[in-house]
């Protein structure tokens, strides 16, 4: 990279850019945050009510297990988009270090 500011390119400039100059992640993380969440719900829903449907020890899945295993999803995949962002952050940092020597 050379000393210059990188320039802000578009959306499809910047996921195409051979040089890994632009953070695409920035720009997708909380879209694809949101669809998973979405995602996530969904399935929450339809495993509630087909446990709840089959009747016996379900029940007790459908109303423990399935929550507590999408919170846990939930926090999971929270962490890993936040250890993604704060990684790239520590990179934009690291790299206007650079351009000051």
């Amino acid at each position: 990279m050379t000393g210059a500011p990188v320039q802000q390119k578009g959306f499809f400039a910047a996921l195409f850019d051979l040089k890994f100059e632009e953070w695409v992640t920035l720009r997708v993380a909380g879209v694809l945050y949101v669809i998973i969440l979405a995602l996530l719900g969904l399935f929450g829903v339809v495993a509630f009510f087909s446990l709840l449907l089959d009747g016996g020890l379900s029940i007790l899945f459908a109303l423990v297990g399935v929550p507590l295993v999408l919170f846990i999803a939930v926090l999971l995949i929270r962490l890993s988009f936040e250890a993604t962002v704060a990684l790239i952050a520590v990179a934009r940092n690291t790299e206007s270090l650079k351009d000051t020597k």
